[in-house]
This record gives C-alpha cells, structure tokens and sequence, in this order.
C-alpha cells in the first residue's frame, strides 16, 4: 500500500519545469519588444506631430502677413520685413538663435516656435515680375526644424510662397 501511493504522487519532472519556463521566457520577451517598439514609435510620431505643428503655425502667420503687405525686403540674412501702406505696420519676421521671432512696429511680439523644436534655418526669397503696368512680388519661405527626443531625432525643410497683395492690386 505505500508503493501505490508513492506512484499516485503527481507533479512536474524537471525537464517540463525547464521547457515550461523557456516557453514563458520568449513569451515575455516578445511581449516586451512588441511594447518597446510600440514605444519608440509613438515618440517619433509625437516628434513629427510636433514639428508640423510648429511649422503650420509658423508658416500660416509668415504667409497671412506676407499677403497683406506692400513692400517685402529680404537685403538681410535670415530676416523678412514687410510694410503695410493701410494700417502703417512694419512687420518683420526673423531668425534669433533657434527661434523665429515677430516684430511690429519695433516692439518684439514673441517666438513663433515651439520650445521642444529648433529652427535650424528661415531662408527669404524675394522674386519680382514687372509686366507693363503690373508688377508682382512673391515671397519663398524655407523653414527648416529639427526635435530631438530620446527616441528621435528629426529634421525637416518646409516651404511656402505668398503674392503680396499689394503688388497686384
């Protein structure tokens, strides 16, 4: 009767222990890549998110001024200053450091960048087409932002171009 009980002992052997824990092993492991990854692109969509906001405003406030002005000067590097005739505003828009700051009228509104973003570069183009009686001005804007995070490091070049309406009217 004590052999017949000692035969009815269930348990693991060792062998299963160890298949057991290598099955659980790579279970964990593929699980905590899946999540690392997940991880890593969520910050680089969040960087790339955050470089097209900043570009989007930057751009459509450069782009709502350049339209309403008269004049554009683009003479210095890195600097556009615009003139309105009907509301007298000089407006000028510049590189300082890693940010674009606004001006009008001699009093430094602000950054129109983002703190996470630099901006690396703001390239002004002036071009000029006389016909006749008309005369047209467009404006190029570059703008070139980089974020770094510790997932990514992103760099992008962003252009846009307005006519002055003042040159056409």
């Amino acid at each position: 009767m004590i052999n017949q009980n000692k035969n009815n002992i269930k348990g693991f052997t060792i062998i299963e222990m160890l298949v057991y824990l290598a099955v659980l092993l790579l279970a964990v492991s593929a699980m905590v890549t899946l999540f690392l990854s997940f991880d890593t692109t969520l910050l680089r969509n969040q960087t790339e998110r955050e470089l097209n906001h900043t570009a989007q405003i930057t751009l459509e406030r450069m782009v709502r001024d350049i339209r309403e002005a008269t004049t554009a000067d683009t003479a210095v590097s890195n600097q556009l200053t615009l003139e309105t005739l009907s509301a007298a505003t000089t407006t000028i828009f510049s590189l300082s450091g890693d940010d674009v700051l606004m001006t009008i009228n001699g009093n430094t509104i602000g950054s129109l960048s983002s703190n996470e973003v630099q901006v690396d570069d703001l390239v002004f183009t002036k071009y000029e087409t006389a016909g006749a009686e008309l005369e047209t001005i467009l404006v190029r804007v570059a703008l070139t932002l980089s974020v770094s995070t510790k997932a990514a490091s992103t760099t992008k070049t962003y252009y846009t171009s307005a006519v002055l309406r003042g040159s056409y009217e």
